[in-house]
């Protein structure tokens, strides 16, 4: 199974990141979250074919779940998850102090994503390259 992630920015801006610390909250550029899910069968060697589901949490969402959580008193594996409850964040709760006050950021640490099993193989069209080929240029 691969997984294909991207986070939406108010201002879209191409090309894709890896293996950074993502501050997740307080910030107001990011749209939506959304994730793809991409599989095939076991074993074939055919290119991997988009999962007909959407994975998408919109910063409205998520916002919310998180000012309730900046007067938690647990700063790790705190867990968000989207309306659908098809997306769960896995975040750590940083305090920064900064010359004036002390601030609260929440940092991204892992995502899940929820597919009954039954659904993994309901593919729409095209292949994994075909979708990287158009976000990604």
């Amino acid at each position: 199974m691969e997984i294909i992630f991207r986070i939406f920015f108010s201002k879209d801006i191409l090309g894709c990141t890896t293996d950074v610390d993502f501050l997740l909250w307080p910030r107001n550029d990011i749209e939506k979250i959304e994730g793809r899910l991409f599989s095939r069968w076991k074993g074939e060697d055919m290119s991997f074919k988009p999962v007909m589901e959407d994975f998408v949490y919109f910063h409205e969402d998520y916002d919310k779940q998180l000012a309730r959580l900046v007067n938690k008193k647990e700063r790790s594996a705190l867990i968000i998850n989207d309306p659908k409850q098809s997306m769960f964040l896995f975040l750590d709760k940083h305090h920064i102090q900064t010359t004036t006050n002390k601030m609260t950021v929440f940092k991204l640490s892992s995502v899940c994503l929820y597919l009954p099993q039954n659904q993994l193989t309901l593919w729409g069209p095209g292949t994994i390259n075909d979708f990287l080929s158009t976000h990604l240029m």
